[in-house]
């Protein structure tokens, strides 16, 4: 019986896709920062609803600007972004800033993201906490340090 050998941490981040995709992690937009957003409110959640991905869908598939993408360069953004997201979490949430220079863009990524995660009342604490974090993270601009940035995701 074969099994397959499965790959060190250090060994995945070794090769050239996630290599690629980390030397990527400030290049990119709205689209970009959107997903990469999800991503990390999913993860510091651990789950998502039902609810949460039909609108994540439709938000991918109907609503600029994603709705201009082509489905494999949607795809390839959505895994880039996924890779970026699980093997280096805290730049990545630092990065936003990057990704979203201004407050007209900022403000455009938290009402897709606010979208996909629905009403307030309905949210977990710990996404609820996490976008309020990344807000006011965007309110401080690039210039704010954080000792532990993924600690506005997942609490000190």
């Amino acid at each position: 019986q074969h099994r397959r050998t499965l790959k060190s941490t250090d060994e995945l981040r070794a090769l050239p896709e996630v290599a690629d995709a980390l030397a990527s992690m400030e290049r990119g937009g709205l689209p970009e920062a959107v997903v990469r957003m999800m991503i990390l409110m999913a993860d510091s959640r651990g789950n998502v609803r039902r609810d949460r991905l039909e609108r994540s869908n439709e938000l991918m598939t109907s609503k600029a600007p994603f709705n201009g993408m082509d489905p494999a360069s949607r795809a390839r953004m959505i895994h880039q972004q996924t890779l970026i997201a699980h093997f280096e979490p805290e730049l990545a949430l630092s990065s936003l800033t990057k990704l979203l220079p201004t407050e007209a863009d900022r403000a455009k990524a938290v009402e897709l993201v606010e979208y996909v995660v629905g009403n307030p009342d309905e949210m977990a604490p710990r996404t609820k906490a996490a976008l309020s974090s990344m807000k006011a993270l965007f309110q401080e601009g690039p210039v704010r340090k954080l000792a532990n940035p993924l600690s506005i995701l997942i609490g000190p």
